[in-house]
């Protein structure tokens, strides 16, 4: 943060761990508000060597690299069937229960 001509650091952090109420309503607001990422949206990721795989909805992107040698690849996810392909062999998960995962499509 610039004031006044002198950089000045945004955020403080401390030694001290959260209160543990404190992290437990964060946790059950983020799970459970209407409108939060975990409730709203289908999202998952990971790391496999130098690429990073995530899912967002509809949108299955790889990046590998970094700065000017950075690459991008993406695939939108038109089917029920390539979600759940891409879930059990890119991201490892093989899901029991996947009836309405479609609705993020």
């Amino acid at each position: 943060l610039l004031v006044k001509g002198e950089w000045r650091p945004l955020y403080e952090w401390r030694d001290e761990k959260a209160p543990w109420v404190d992290q437990e309503c964060s946790n059950w607001f983020s799970c459970t508000y209407p409108a939060a990422r975990f409730t709203s949206q289908l999202f998952t990721c990971r790391i496999i060597g130098d690429e990073r795989h995530h899912i967002l909805n509809n949108e299955y992107v790889i990046r590998t690299g970094h700065g000017v040698d950075k690459q991008t690849t993406t695939e939108l996810i038109s089917s029920k069937a390539r979600l759940l392909e891409l879930i059990e062999t890119v991201f490892g998960v093989r899901l029991e229960e996947t009836e309405g995962i479609d609705r993020y499509l």
